[in-house]
């Protein structure tokens, strides 16, 4: 499970049952986020990072 404080979609919940894919899937990843996350048409986009690699996801 991933920690942190994620921001929420009430349309994310709907569909998926729980309120964050995109910035928990990306903490997986890596704790440090890069920014908060955006959507772009119907994409959200959140991206975490370490000193060498940069992960994004859709």
């Amino acid at each position: 499970k991933a920690k942190g404080d994620f921001n929420d979609s009430e349309f994310v919940e709907e569909i998926t049952g729980v309120g964050n894919v995109c910035e928990r899937a990306s903490s997986l990843v890596y704790s440090e986020r890069m920014s908060e996350k955006e959507c772009f048409d119907g994409i959200t986009f959140a991206s975490t990072y370490n000193k060498d690699l940069t992960y994004a996801f859709f």
